[in-house]
C-alpha cells in the first residue's frame, strides 16, 4: 500500500476504496491485496502515469514567407484553437495582429495579418489566463504552459518590406514663391525612414533626408525656375534589408513671378 493511503470498505457491497498518498511523476502499477485469515488474493495491476511537468518552449521561429510564427514545445500538446488575444506579436516596433493560433502535436502555429520582413527581429508574448481554461497551451495531461514575455523569434523570412510613395504640392506654383511638398509613404507595417525630394532628378536644397513622421514628410521649396518641373520623392527606409522606393513623377508648370509687371 502506498504510504499515506487511506482505505475504507462498503459494508453492503464489500467494495473497498483507497485514497493514495502523493505519487511521484512517472509510471506506476497499482494492485490491491485482500487478506482473509491466512488467505490472500492479489488483483491485476492498474497502470497509471503521473505527469505534473508543464510544457516548456523549445524554440520560436517564422516560416520563409514571414506569414507564420511556430512555437515548439518539449511535449505533445492538446489540439486546440487558442484565442488570438492571448498573443501579442511585435515587428519593427509595431503590433502585428493574428488571424489564428492553432495548437497541434508539439507546435502552436500563429498566422499573422502582415508578413514579417527579412532582417526584422520580431517578438511574441503569450498570456495564460488565470485559472484552468480549455483553449490554452497545455499538454495531454492538462498542464498549462507558462506565459511568455517578449520572447525573441528566429526570423527565417525571405520577404523584403516594400513601400509606396505619393507626392503632393500646395501653394501658388509660381517663380520665386514658396510651396510645401508632401510625401506620404504607405507600407504593410508603419513606415520609418527619410524622404528626399527631387526637382528634375536633382535633390532640392534643404529637402534631403527629411525624417518621416506619421507616415509623411514635408519640405518648403522656393521655386527659382519658371517652366515645367518634374518632382519626385525617394523614400529610404530604416528597416533592415529593405529597399528604397520612389514616387511617380509629378509634373508642375511654374508660372511667372506673382506681382511682377
Amino acid at each position: 500500500m502506498n504510504t499515506g493511503s487511506t482505505c475504507t470498505a462498503n459494508t453492503t457491497t464489500g467494495a473497498w476504496s483507497c485514497v493514495a498518498g502523493t505519487l511521484s511523476d512517472g509510471s506506476h502499477n497499482i494492485t490491491a491485496i485482500s487478506t482473509l485469515g491466512a488467505a490472500t488474493a492479489t488483483s491485476s495491476s492498474l497502470s497509471v502515469t503521473i505527469d505534473t511537468a508543464v510544457p516548456t518552449l523549445s524554440s520560436a521561429s517564422t516560416n520563409s514567407a514571414g506569414t507564420q510564427i511556430t512555437l515548439t514545445y518539449n511535449s505533445t500538446l492538446n489540439s486546440a484553437t487558442i484565442p488570438n488575444e492571448s498573443f501579442t506579436v511585435t515587428v519593427l516596433g509595431v503590433i502585428d495582429t493574428e488571424t489564428s493560433a492553432i495548437a497541434s502535436s508539439t507546435n502552436v502555429v500563429i498566422t499573422l495579418t502582415v508578413p514579417i520582413p527579412t532582417g526584422a527581429s520580431p517578438t511574441v508574448s503569450y498570456t495564460n489566463p488565470a485559472g484552468y481554461q480549455a483553449n490554452t497551451i497545455q499538454d495531454l495531461a492538462g498542464n498549462e504552459a507558462a506565459s511568455l514575455a517578449s520572447q525573441a523569434v528566429t526570423n527565417s523570412s525571405t520577404i523584403t518590406e516594400t513601400s509606396t510613395v505619393a507626392i503632393s504640392i500646395s501653394g501658388s506654383i509660381a517663380k520665386l514663391t514658396t510651396v510645401t511638398i508632401t510625401a506620404t509613404v504607405s507600407s504593410p507595417l508603419t513606415p520609418a525612414g527619410t524622404v528626399t525630394f527631387l526637382d528634375n532628378g536633382k535633390a532640392i536644397t534643404r529637402c534631403s533626408a527629411r525624417t518621416l513622421s506619421n507616415s509623411a514628410a514635408t519640405c518648403s521649396w522656393k521655386i527659382l525656375i519658371q517652366g515645367q518641373r518634374a518632382l519626385t520623392a525617394n523614400f529610404a527606409p530604416t528597416y533592415p534589408a529593405s529597399v528604397n522606393s520612389s514616387s511617380t513623377v509629378k509634373y508642375v508648370t511654374v508660372g511667372k513671378r506673382i506681382g511682377t509687371r
